[in-house]
């Protein structure tokens, strides 16, 4: 299966780092809103707090706090992210100078780093002095609001609640301290898969929330996925997030699954789940009915996973069952193929070029018992129930 989109999550410290190092090297690189900052002045701030850190002093903080000019404050606002090593001094100074000059570059961490606690922080304090310059007026009130809850999620959301407002609502007001293109927006949506309940998870369109799906990191998508099939009732999964769960974490009862995803959920979640997967490879890929029907209807139940392929001009399915496998050809003329688990395992890892590669005519001890010639099942008349007999004896001892 494909993925939902490639692959881009960050943990928040790698957000840190990433940032950290884009800033240094471009630091007008994100959303606009806060001065330009020379790279000598970064430099030279950066010193300066190192300096005071070292005195380890409450005076040479406040000496230090006292001294800088609003550039320079800017500087020591961006050193919250992108110096990890004066990061707690940085703090210890804005906090001690308490001016609100710095708001916008502390706005704008966030909007790259929105997990960073340091920003978030110093923010919720100087956003509220009466002469802050950012945000504007209006909007104080709830950019003051977003940074009321322990972190940045939990305050946008509980105002998203209060207010009855979506993510997407208030981008499209002209006014909105929120930029869409940046990873803070993607952040929030991530957090409403993460921690909405029912269908607050639905509240936000496809796009945003595939967005915040794709920015996640592997444990948070771990989070969101848990949440999503639990909160939604089945007729309200999406395929889209559905392929996405099984891109992440595999089948449920495919040997190869992520077992620390799949075991907190219900066995009525994860039959659920898997069965829909498997009729949604075999419906979509194949289109001998007859032979789609048998095993979609009689079988899917079984099934551990699917794979499903072409073999040059000719689509093909392996079936997986907790003891052996079956090879089945959509196209008249083409057996179906039942094998033991490790060369299931082989054919499943093969690109055939012709439906060839995947027949090996092998007689079985449980062929044997039953008197058949070998591991075919031709569809010849009479061949589904020939099918159910011989898959019956296969599901009860397997191969031997």
């Amino acid at each position: 299966m494909k993925s939902l989109r490639e692959r881009l999550s960050f943990r928040p410290t790698q957000v840190s780092r990433a940032v950290g190092r884009a800033l240094i090297l471009h630091p007008d690189s994100l959303t606009s809103g806060p001065p330009s900052i020379p790279q000598k002045s970064l430099q030279a701030v950066r010193r300066r707090l190192a300096e005071a850190q070292a005195r380890g002093t409450t005076e040479a903080l406040e000496e230090l706090a006292r001294g800088l000019v609003p550039m320079e404050l800017n500087a020591v606002a961006r050193g919250l992210l992108i110096w990890p090593e004066v990061a707690d001094t940085a703090e210890a100074v804005l906090l001690a100078r308490s001016s609100p000059r710095p708001c916008a570059t502390l706005w704008q961490n966030l909007e790259g780093a929105p997990a960073d606690r340091r920003s978030h922080r110093v923010l919720a304090k100087l956003v509220q002095a009466p002469r802050a310059r950012w945000p504007g007026p209006k909007e104080r009130e709830t950019v003051t609001a977003w940074l009321a809850g322990e972190t940045l999620e939990d305050g946008v959301m509980a105002w998203s609640r209060k207010e009855r407002v979506t993510l997407v609502e208030e981008l499209a007001r002209k006014e909105s301290p929120l930029s869409r293109d940046t990873r803070m927006v993607a952040h929030l949506a991530g957090a409403w898969l993460r921690k909405g309940k029912d269908e607050e998870i639905l509240r936000e369109p496809l796009p945003l929330r595939q967005k915040g799906w794709d920015y996640l990191s592997p444990e948070g998508r771990q989070e969101a996925g848990r949440n999503y099939l639990r909160s939604l009732s089945m007729g309200k999964w999406e395929e889209p997030f559905c392929v996405a769960i099984a891109d992440s974490f595999g089948l449920p009862f495919s040997p190869e699954s992520r077992r620390e995803f799949w075991d907190p959920l219900s066995d009525f979640i994860r039959k659920a789940f898997h069965r829909r997967m498997i009729r949604k490879t075999l419906d979509e890929f194949f289109t001998d009915h007859e032979r789609k029907d048998y095993w979609v209807n009689r079988w899917s139940e079984q099934m551990m996973e699917v794979k499903a392929g072409e073999a040059g001009t000719v689509r093909y399915a392996i079936m997986v069952f907790q003891r052996f496998g079956v090879v089945e050809f959509f196209e008249t003329g083409n057996a179906a193929y039942f094998y033991d688990l490790d060369l299931t395992r082989r054919f499943m890892m093969v690109r055939p070029d012709s439906p060839g590669e995947l027949k090996q005519r092998i007689r079985y001890p449980v062929d044997r018992l039953r008197g058949a010639p070998d591991n075919r099942l031709m569809h010849s008349q009479g061949w589904r129930e020939r099918g159910d007999r011989r898959m019956q004896a296969w599901l009860k001892q397997g191969p031997k």
